[in-house]
């Protein structure tokens, strides 16, 4: 089974992917898009049952009718998990954490700048 997050990401990178190589944004744009992208669709999927393995894993098994596991009480497990996941992600973006520690990233080179031309050389096949 693919989440349907896995489609809405994959859209969106392409559309970002190719608003990079018509020169609409930079390269650094698209880094930052990107994370945001794969953050943005992956967090919320984690704290649903289909988006983690081992929930949908106990809901097909023989084992969900022993220990009376239905999707609602999945959903109920999740939500102190969502929860933290929200008051983390809001206060990160509130108090400026994400630009921060952006800007320290790449001031200790964990991030470093890139060029249009290498991501076309990523994207293009050689000859």
């Amino acid at each position: 089974m693919v989440s349907d997050n896995v489609f809405v990401g994959t859209v969106y990178i392409n559309e970002v992917k190719a608003a990079l190589l018509d020169g609409q944004i930079t390269r650094d744009q698209f880094d930052l898009l990107a994370v945001a992208i794969n953050t943005g669709t992956n967090l919320p999927s984690v704290a649903t049952p289909n988006g983690q393995a081992a929930f949908l894993f106990l809901l097909t098994s023989a084992l969900a009718p022993l220990i009376r596991l239905s999707y609602g009480r999945m959903v109920w497990m999740a939500l102190p998990y969502t929860i933290v996941l929200s008051i983390v992600g809001i206060l990160a973006i509130q108090q400026g954490l994400l630009e921060h520690m952006t800007q320290v990233f790449y001031n200790s080179g964990i991030l470093v700048h890139h060029t249009v031309a290498e991501a076309m050389t990523a994207v293009l096949p050689a000859h």
